[in-house]
């Protein structure tokens, strides 16, 4: 009786731990887009006089609200010698996020594909005048979950915030996409 119970719980321990998650070709975590919420609503057309999608957005700085003081802690990227952060809107309400290394940055831009970056599906909420963004990752490489932000646009920079305003990034408009990647769409 003893070793069934040992060997219920380690089937069941075993079965819990190993989720399985969807990906694509290049190994970029997948999910079904009933999973977001943003996009159960046509996309909001406003959006598209606040962003650009014909251009890269560079993370330049991020920010963290220390809740005692209320006071904000800013840490610049450009001094970061490891990775760059871009992001990139699609008419569709897509948005991709790409992490990539500093010294590589110029020539992946330019062969930046869809396929290996984040899922992501973005919305423009008239009423708060913020883009509301929803973001699939795997937290600690194998919990799958749906990252919410909100992004505040003032001319050609985004504040993209999460927790409540208690920590963001600053990004940019950076560099323009090139021509034969216009029309690259998501796989998702």
């Amino acid at each position: 009786m003893v070793k069934i119970v040992f060997y219920s719980f380690l089937f069941l321990a075993a079965i819990s731990c190993g989720r399985k998650v969807l990906r694509n070709s290049m190994n970029m975590p997948r999910t079904n887009t009933s999973k977001f919420s943003v996009n159960k609503k046509p996309l909001n057309r406003e959006v598209f006089n606040l962003i650009d999608t014909t251009f890269f957005y560079k993370q330049i700085s991020n920010y963290m609200k220390n809740p005692r003081t209320n006071e904000y802690y800013w840490e610049e990227r450009e001094n970061d010698l490891k990775q760059v952060e871009y992001i990139r809107f699609f008419n569709s309400g897509k948005l991709t996020e790409n992490s990539i290394e500093k010294s590589n940055e110029i020539f992946v831009l330019n062969r930046n594909t869809p396929i290996y970056s984040s899922m992501a599906y973005y919305n423009y909420d008239s009423k708060s005048d913020k883009i509301k963004i929803e973001t699939f990752i795997l937290a600690e490489s194998t919990i799958p979950r749906i990252f919410k932000q909100t992004a505040k646009v003032y001319e050609d920079t985004l504040d993209i915030s999460c927790d409540r305003g208690r920590s963001g990034s600053i990004y940019i408009k950076d560099k323009k996409i090139p021509k034969e990647l216009l029309n690259l769409k998501p796989d998702w």
